[in-house]
């Protein structure tokens, strides 16, 4: 019988996989890929990067049941339990999670790098929850995040080319966004002065049902799944952005970043670009967003790779 299981849990982790490539949540080039890699080993633990020395042989997956938890998944390092720093059992409920994160602690060389452990820090996070958050915390934080959302904000003074590339690229998200959430009017600015009206949809007292933006977070999302999203919205410094990707109106993760720097890109190709910084940079941006877009659609996969797309809570 448990061979008949293992066989059933293979394939459904197979079929996840094919998902996933179908989606291009990790959609670059082999070149691009390869050079992903090359930059972030190179980045060295100067300055605030802390490396441990790998004290570990092996890295394994194990079933877990508890009184208080349905079956879930630990990491063993040899034969000890990873452990958050806040001294928790890391564990987690998906077990293509759990293989990706043992990939990660596996990868690792002489020395552990945990800043290029994008999902074991985002799991560590949400165990440990150090700010203490709460679902109407973030809902409000990113309804918020919306009044200062960079694709909203256009350059008044820029030269044609950029004018050009932020209305065929950025306006029509803008637009997309409004037409699934049509109370909430986002406009764009593109005048310094421009009015930014910081008290947006917001009431004395925080109510997820106040607008059709926070319906669909209340709805689609979990307190973990929040804190991934939050995480997007902060590496991409657009909620709007974040939500095309998950609803993959943007079809890959390079495309969000690239959008997300869109003004920086057309610095660069002006007047040229530090390559190994400018480089570093781009690679860690798409790595993180890559980790938590990966651990949102694992943490909710009835929701994301079943439906096409997902659903708000606009009934009233």
């Amino acid at each position: 019988m448990s061979g008949i299981l293992n066989l059933n849990r293979l394939q459904l982790l197979s079929n996840l996989s094919k998902q996933f490539n179908n989606l291009k949540v990790l959609n670059f080039s082999p070149i691009a890929q390869k050079q992903q890699q090359q930059l972030l080993s190179t980045t060295s633990s100067s300055g605030n990067r802390k490396e441990r020395k790998r004290f570990y042989k092996q890295v394994s997956i194990s079933e877990a049941f508890s009184n208080t938890r349905p079956k879930h998944y630990e990491i063993n390092l040899d034969k000890r339990k990873l452990k958050t720093p806040g001294g928790n059992l890391f564990s987690v409920d998906n077990e293509m999670l759990g293989q990706m994160i043992s990939f990660e602690w596996q990868s690792q060389k002489e020395y552990i790098k945990q800043y290029t452990m994008h999902l074991t820090s985002l799991v560590n996070t949400c165990i440990d929850n150090p700010g203490k958050l709460n679902k109407e915390i973030l809902m409000s934080s990113l309804n918020d995040y919306l009044q200062t959302d960079t694709i909203l904000y256009f350059d008044s003074n820029s030269i044609a080319k950029l004018d050009y590339l932020q209305e065929t690229k950025w306006r029509p998200l803008v637009d997309w966004f409004n037409e699934k959430f049509p109370d909430l009017k986002l406009s764009i600015k593109k005048e310094i002065d421009d009015e930014v009206n910081f008290d947006f949809g917001k009431t004395e007292q925080f109510r997820p049902d106040m607008n059709s933006f926070t319906k669909y977070l209340d709805k689609n999302f979990d307190l973990n799944t929040l804190i991934a999203f939050n995480y997007i919205t902060e590496c991409l410094k657009s909620t709007i952005l974040t939500v095309a990707l998950l609803e993959r109106k943007i079809q890959s993760v390079e495309e969000a970043c690239n959008l997300a720097v869109l003004e920086q890109q057309h610095q660069y190709d002006q007047w040229g670009k530090v390559e190994w910084y400018h480089d570093i940079n781009e690679a860690e941006l798409r790595s993180r967003v890559s980790a938590a877009v990966l651990f949102i659609y694992l943490s909710n996969s009835s929701k994301y790779l079943v439906k096409k797309n997902l659903s708000y809570a606009n009934q009233h």
